[in-house]
């Protein structure tokens, strides 16, 4: 049983994770398509201090 229970935790880490990539890849995807280079260049700035 417990190995059943570390199958299903390691799988919902994992599907987790991939949630959270698809979102920020989306995210991403929507700041450079909306935004011209030099605005990502510049939030990338701001982001990163």
């Amino acid at each position: 049983m417990m190995a059943v229970g570390r199958l299903l935790g390691t799988g919902s880490q994992a599907a987790s994770y991939l949630l959270g990539g698809a979102a920020v890849v989306l995210a991403v995807a929507a700041i450079v398509t909306s935004a011209s280079a030099g605005d990502v260049t510049g939030w990338i700035r701001d982001v990163l201090g």
